[in-house]
C-alpha cells in the first residue's frame, strides 16, 4: 500500500521476500525510485495518470530487487480517495514465465 503523493505506507511479508527491502527500508519512501520502476512501452508518470483518470490500473511493470536482478511482475492497482489518495497495490512475480 502506498500513498499516492508521499511513499509506500505499508510492505508486507511477501514484499520482503519477493524485492529483498525490510518493512523499514520501504516505509516512507517512494516505491518507483527504490525498485527503479519501469513501465514497458510507456512511463510511471504516464501510469500515475492514467491511475488518476480512470482510478485503477492493470499491467505489467520491471522491479529490481535489493540484489539488482530486474523482476516483471504483474501489477494491479486501485485508487481509493478516503483519507489521502491511498492505492492498494498487488503484484505477482511473472519472471520465469515470461523468460
Amino acid at each position: 500500500m502506498w500513498d499516492f503523493d508521499d511513499g509506500i505506507i505499508e510492505w508486507n511479508h511477501g514484499s520482503e521476500q519477493l524485492y529483498g527491502y525490510t518493512r523499514d527500508e520501504e516505509i516512507g519512501r517512494r516505491k518507483n525510485q527504490l525498485l527503479t520502476t519501469e513501465v514497458p512501452g510507456s512511463s510511471f508518470d504516464q501510469l500515475r495518470q492514467e491511475i488518476l483518470a480512470r482510478g485503477s490500473w492493470t499491467g505489467e511493470v520491471l522491479h529490481r530487487t535489493k540484489g539488482g536482478r530486474q523482476l516483471t511482475v504483474e501489477s494491479r492497482i486501485e485508487l481509493r480517495r478516503q483519507a489521502g489518495r491511498l492505492v492498494p497495490e498487488t503484484t505477482r512475480d511473472i519472471s520465469d514465465r515470461k523468460e
